[in-house]
């Protein structure tokens, strides 16, 4: 009697289990029953287009402002007229390209007077400097007076400052000419002329 107990006991088990798994698969069966019904109504449209090979093109579309890195409004260190410009607007310079140039007229007068007074003031400190040379030795040997060697030496130094100034005005001129031709500081785009 044990034996038809435990017997039965088993099989209860088995039936109860045997009960959830349909009841699990009556559930999961109604279930994926009704995602197939509302899938085969419906109608879904589909594109078939064979593979080809192409570019990829990609566009975009943007406001605002754009900026040069670095921009600069070129301005003569000299004034003058301008006689030439040799760029327009959208042109592309090179660093060291000549953009325009100004009369050169007055440059060059104040070149040439600039060259003939440091002409004059080298021949006046040559002959102050000879002067001097031997003004020394005589005062030296004891031969001139202190007042007349003062005198050549005042001349001398003289000579000397006047000759420093017509080298600068000299190298002011050679300059003026220079800076009177504008050229490209840096390479770019002409914006505006």
């Amino acid at each position: 009697m044990k034996n038809n107990k435990k017997i039965m006991a088993r099989a209860a088990g088995f039936a109860g289990t045997l009960v959830i798994i349909l009841i699990l698969s009556t559930v999961a069966g109604c279930s994926n029953s009704k995602k197939d019904n509302n899938i085969k109504g419906k109608v879904v449209p589909v594109e078939i287009l064979v593979a080809d090979k192409g570019e990829i093109e990609q566009r975009f579309e943007f406001t605002g402002t754009i900026d040069t890195w670095k921009k600069l409004n070129l301005l003569p260190d000299v004034g003058g007229k301008i006689s030439k410009i040799y760029v327009n607007i959208g042109d592309r310079v090179n660093k060291g390209d000549v953009l325009a140039e100004l009369d050169q007229i007055t440059f060059k007068l104040r070149l040439e007077q600039a060259e003939a007074g440091a002409a004059v003031a080298n021949a006046a400190f040559a002959s102050a400097e000879r002067n001097y040379k031997r003004a020394l030795k005589l005062k030296q040997e004891g031969s001139m007076s202190i007042q007349q060697f003062e005198q050549i030496e005042t001349g001398y130094e003289s000579a000397k400052a006047q000759l420093k100034s017509a080298t600068a005005a000299l190298d002011l001129a050679k300059w003026q000419i220079d800076v009177s031709i504008i050229k490209a500081p840096f390479s770019g785009v002409i914006t505006a002329r």
